[in-house]
């Protein structure tokens, strides 16, 4: 029974494994193997706005636009082949109870730096293996901004600050989409800009707007009535 559970952690050991985050601070993709020569690193611009309007209530607009069927007819605008590093072998001094359950995988994993080049533009990033039998990708959306929003639901406000300086940023465009309740479907519903103090009120709909039916009752009550999301 031990060499079956060895024999399986050995093979638990010599499968390929890649996962990434990006380092906006340091702008740079921070790059985890184990058991891969060469990935594949490619940049794909998006629109935001239009991938926002086309669906804003899709769960993930970016891994669910960015799949495999449609990466395949969209050209990246960049893309480039990268050699790992090869890790000398290394004693595992791990005792058989944590053998088997693969610890000796997670001392395999190694980590790369690799310079971010995706500039001022609001790019998915993929990377994925070059030599493995099954092709292994990884997905992540880049946005060149550094804006934190808080929305306020109870209240119906979005606040808009600087990521930087965490000060209100007044004349930031918002747009709102409504998903109804009784139809599920999605309709546009306001756009304008935050104030001085950062906030946008998206509740205060202007009384005669379209979706709300220029009804007379509160608007608050209105919406909640009316509106799933």
């Amino acid at each position: 029974m031990t060499g079956i559970l060895k024999g399986k952690s050995t093979r638990i050991q010599s499968e390929p494994l890649l996962g990434f985050e990006i380092n906006q601070q340091t702008q740079e993709l921070v790059v985890g193997f184990a058991n891969i020569k060469l990935i594949d690193v490619k940049y794909y611009e998006m629109s935001t706005e239009a991938m926002f309007s086309t669906n804003p209530f899709m769960k993930n607009r970016i891994t669910s636009a960015m799949d495999s069927k449609n990466s395949t007819w969209v050209k990246p605008s960049y893309s480039s082949i990268i050699e790992l590093p090869e890790k000398p072998a290394v004693e595992n001094d791990a005792d058989d109870d944590y053998e088997m359950i693969g610890v000796g995988q997670v001392k395999s994993v190694q980590t790369i730096n690799i310079p971010f080049t995706g500039g001022n533009k609001n790019v998915c990033v993929e990377i994925s293996s070059v030599d493995t039998v099954n092709d292994i990708k990884r997905r992540q959306a880049y946005f060149s901004h550094r804006l934190e929003a808080h929305i306020v639901e109870s209240f119906g406000t979005i606040r808009v600050m600087s990521g930087n300086t965490k000060r209100p940023l007044a004349c930031t465009y918002v747009k709102m989409y409504a998903r109804m309740k009784q139809s599920r479907k999605v309709h546009f519903c306001k756009y304008g800009f935050t104030g001085l103090n950062g906030v946008f009120d998206y509740i205060g709909v202007t009384k005669g707007n379209a979706l709300m039916g220029g009804a007379e009752t509160d608007l608050k009550t209105l919406v909640d009535d009316k509106i799933d999301k």
